[in-house]
């Protein structure tokens, strides 16, 4: 990987690898402050829009998918196929997002969607976190319509610079459905939640 900077192209692959990891994490942090503070105008954070990775994506969705194992139960299946299915739905979902986008010539690249949608998926963690931790079923939906709300305006932002306005809802109904997917569809099944989280 090459990366330019003032006109200057500097080779990474004789670094070590704690400055990989450091690049990597920095990258990270500043992927998370679009999503904590995703104003547009600031340009700290459009110099990142453009730039795509995929680590923190994976992280989140692994994290994601490790807490919604450990927190539902849902009839007769395995841990292993529930943690497998919330991971596929995760990536296969992202690429699909993207076909839709490309249909609707939308100038975005596949790595670009799933980053997008992988960052974007923060919030619902942060909800799933929230509802361990306080167990209280009456702030399970007004929870998970705000992370349905957060998610759906991380991926605006995200793609701020590729969507037009006349195509922007024609790509966010579906960012939005596939959100729903995360938010409300891995709820337990006839009320099986399990008593321990670990």
């Amino acid at each position: 990987m090459e990366t330019k900077n003032n006109d200057i192209v500097e080779s990474t692959l004789d670094e070590s690898v704690y400055d990989t990891i450091m690049r990597d994490v920095r990258v990270i942090f500043a992927k998370m402050k679009i999503v904590f503070f995703a104003n547009v105008a600031n340009p700290e954070i459009q110099q990142h829009l453009d730039d795509w990775d995929l680590w923190g994506p994976l992280l989140i969705g692994l994290l994601f998918s490790l807490i919604a194992t450990m927190r539902y139960a849902i009839g007769n299946l395995d841990d292993s196929v529930l943690f497998s299915a919330v991971i596929l739905i995760q990536w296969l979902g992202a690429v699909g997002l993207y076909v839709n986008a490309k249909l609707l010539n939308v100038n975005v690249s596949c790595f670009q969607m799933i980053c997008a949608t992988g960052y974007a998926l923060t919030p619902t963690l942060i909800r799933l976190l929230l509802e361990c931790l306080l167990d209280e079923k009456f702030i399970i939906v007004p929870l998970a319509i705000l992370s349905l709300i957060w998610s759906v305006h991380v991926v605006n932002v995200f793609l701020s610079k590729s969507l037009t306005n006349d195509r922007r809802l024609l790509v966010l109904i579906p960012v939005a459905i596939y959100f729903f997917c995360f938010n409300f569809c891995f709820y337990p099944i006839n009320g099986s939640l399990r008593g321990n989280y670990v």
